[in-house]
């Protein structure tokens, strides 16, 4: 068996329940058959198939295509939090398997993995924002904390302004 079996129960949630409705060899030789070009609709479809096989990298992606343009869509993922990140627009040939005639097998497994790849991507985008902004933000309490110190050095209230401002130069220099 040449493919892993997420990729005959994505296939199989794919097709028609009616052709296959388990696991046959005349469904694996289905994975062998030409595919046609892609489209997003297609590769929409197939995403889809892949979460209702319970392929678990392929909840938390959805592809929204460009109405304007057939070419392009934006592929989102959904973040554990709630929140949603997107990808810029995406090219429907990056996904195309890079095979002269794809089977569905190379469908599958090449467009969907650089769909998961896309995701993946996004999410690591936004773990290192939230570290960025985690770092910026203790950042910004260590200036005000050295601020606040050199001002009580100073005698002075925080909403003060020091006469000579020089002294608090030490609260944003590293």
């Amino acid at each position: 068996m040449p493919y892993a079996p997420w990729v005959l129960d994505t296939l199989a949630a794919y097709n028609s329940p009616v052709l296959h409705s388990d696991r046959s060899p005349e469904q694996w030789e289905e994975l062998f058959d030409s595919a046609p070009p892609l489209t997003w609709d297609d590769l929409e479809k197939l995403l889809a198939a892949a979460q209702s096989a319970r392929v678990t990298w392929a909840e938390p992606l959805l592809i929204w295509p460009d109405a304007a343009d057939a070419r392009y869509a934006l592929i989102t993922y959904d973040l554990p939090d709630g929140s949603r990140r997107a990808s810029l627009s995406e090219d429907i040939a990056f996904f195309a398997p890079p095979t002269e005639q794809p089977t569905w097998g190379d469908v599958i497994v090449w467009s969907l993995a650089d769909i998961r790849e896309a995701g993946e991507r996004l999410a690591h985008t936004d773990l290192a924002l939230q570290r960025l902004a985690a770092q910026a933000a203790a950042t910004v309490t260590s200036w005000a904390n050295e601020r606040a110190r050199l001002l009580a050095d100073e005698g002075l209230e925080e909403d003060e302004q020091p006469e000579d401002a020089s002294l608090l130069d030490d609260a944003i220099r590293p």
